[in-house]
């Protein structure tokens, strides 16, 4: 696989855990995220894996923002193993958006990517 290809998986993978229509999905939640999952977010606050699938599996629509992820980067840590950064524009109606630079890592065992951690940190607009 090249990197051009793992960049465009990643990005696909990252797309699911944003997108509406599968983020409430523990089955797709628990086929991306690793067991070994430690995410800190923005807020300053640090989750495990079953944490964050019991999180967004309990969103209801209505209390679900709108994401856009954008400027992804792709750098190779080791085999199998690669840090993914973007930035982030989470939307809610009647607050300002809010920005931040994310930080994903992922490890490829087999033919499966996996999200092991995760940051997000608050930033200013572009």
């Amino acid at each position: 696989m090249t990197t051009t290809d793992t960049l465009a998986l990643l990005i696909a993978l990252e797309e699911q855990i944003v997108d509406p229509a599968t983020r409430h999905s523990s089955r797709v939640l628990n086929s991306i995220l690793s067991d070994e999952l430690l995410e800190f977010t923005a807020s300053g606050r640090a989750f495990d894996k079953a944490s964050i699938v019991s999180i967004l599996t309990a969103e209801s629509g209505g209390a679900t923002a709108e994401m856009t992820n954008h400027g992804y980067e792709l750098r190779p840590l080791a085999e199998d193993v690669v840090l993914l950064t973007y930035r982030n524009v989470t939307s809610r109606a009647g607050a300002a958006d809010a920005h931040s630079l994310r930080s994903s890592i992922w490890n490829r065992i087999g033919a499966q990517w996996q999200l092991v951690f995760h940051q997000g940190t608050p930033t200013v607009a572009e």
